[in-house]
């Protein structure tokens, strides 16, 4: 069986292009409202900004972890069974 690649004529945008281009135009739009906000304002998005940034680092530490203990317990149960 030949897997191909549908060809795409390229005057037409892909999905992803199109996503690509709408989140570029939200961005731009944000950084707008941003420059236009008052400094009171500035703080409360970067704070909150930075504790949505700690809540997804601390998810990502704690996978890990729990990656490298799954890990560690398969290995002594392996020199175990030997």
């Amino acid at each position: 069986m030949k897997v191909t690649k549908k060809s795409v004529p390229s005057s037409t945008p892909t999905a992803d292009h199109r996503k690509f281009d709408k989140l570029i135009n939200h961005t731009n739009s944000m950084k707008k409202k941003y420059s236009s906000m008052d400094e009171e304002s500035k703080k409360k998005v970067l704070l909150g900004i930075a504790g949505a940034f700690a809540v997804l680092s601390s998810i990502a530490a704690v996978s890990t972890v729990k990656k490298t203990k799954k890990k560690m317990k398969s290995r002594k149960d392996s020199k175990e069974v030997k």
